[in-house]
């Protein structure tokens, strides 16, 4: 099925897909690089339904993904990662007030402990879903196999739907074929809107926090549609050099005149020849980075296709 809506999306054009977006904190005293203000998130909610976004249960987005479905434009889904009090505080009624579903992705290692709500108060509230964030939550790569599995069974909470957000938003080739094997849909912190050209063990979601808050910017990202480019990439670690991407557009209805990548704000020379773009190795700064690509759509004017490729510069898990 999954293969027939690729097809079929070669003549379906453009290829939308779904915005979902990723919040932690919505306060106005926890961290700033993981926070999104009340006064903030309800604006975000507000343009939402002033604009004629539909937000959709995180379901419907992986169906699409798994090619199970077709979304309307403008589909979006909300997703926190962590399960912070602030969310069931600050975020949950206002998401009740505007009839939004949403998705929480917990540890429950730290359910029920000081600033972080019970299993009982995830469970309970309006319009949500709860999933998998592992037990602990750790840094999965620095794990054995072994460890990460346990890690992500441990989180996996009765009732839940086999979905998992990667800790910190990292994994590597063995942890995604891992997820694969347990069954788990998962999602990480790259940019872009998620469709059936996406990988079922890292859909990518939109930070929307810190300085990715903004509504001006978020604007920008809400209109991006889904990417419909296979990439030669096997995975987000890497040593100190990312490997030359080989990206293979497959919709006409992608601006291959003006498809651009950026890497920490610069743009990135690439070669475009006819449906084929090559991306050089870029040096990696320690930790985790990403490559962000975009290109205009031909029939919707003022929106931009949106693919991210992310990186964590170290030495693979075998």
């Amino acid at each position: 099925m999954r293969l027939l809506l690729l097809l079929l999306s070669l003549a379906w054009l453009p290829c939308q897909g779904a915005v979902i977006l990723l919040y932690h904190h919505v306060a106005t005293d926890t961290p700033p690089s993981t926070t999104t203000s009340p006064k903030v998130f309800e604006s975000h909610l507000q343009y939402l339904k002033d604009n004629g976004f539909q937000v959709l249960p995180l379901a419907d987005a992986v169906a699409e993904a798994k090619g199970e479905k077709v979304l309307p434009d403008r589909a979006v889904a909300i997703t926190f990662d962590d399960g912070y009090q602030d969310i069931a505080d600050n975020a949950a009624p206002l998401l009740a007030r505007f009839g939004y579903p949403f998705t929480l992705f917990v540890n429950p290692d730290s359910l029920g402990r000081h600033g972080m709500m019970s299993l009982a108060t995830a469970k309970g509230l309006k319009g949500a879903t709860v999933a998998n964030h592992t037990a602990g939550h750790p840094h999965l790569t620095e794990l054995s196999l072994d460890q990460a599995k346990a890690a992500i069974e441990a989180g996996q909470l009765p009732g839940s739907p086999q979905w998992l957000a990667w800790p910190y938003g990292e994994y590597s080739p063995a942890l995604e074929k891992l997820a694969a094997q347990l069954g788990y849909v998962a999602f990480g912190q790259q940019s872009g809107a998620s469709g059936p050209w996406s990988s079922l063990t890292a859909l990518p979601r939109f930070p929307a926090a810190g300085p990715y808050a903004s509504l001006s910017s978020l604007k920008i990202k809400l209109l991006s549609l889904h990417m419909p480019l296979q990439s030669s990439d096997t995975g987000m670690v890497q040593g100190d050099k990312s490997p030359p991407l080989t990206l293979a557009l497959k919709s006409d209805d992608v601006r291959h005149d003006r498809f651009a990548c950026y890497f920490l704000g610069s743009r990135v020379e690439i070669e475009v020849t006819g449906d084929q773009v090559k991306v050089p190795a870029i040096a990696l700064p320690p930790g985790r980075s990403r490559i962000n690509c975009t290109a205009p759509s031909l029939s919707k004017p003022g929106r931009y296709y949106w693919w991210s490729q992310a990186w964590l510069s170290g030495t693979p898990l075998d």
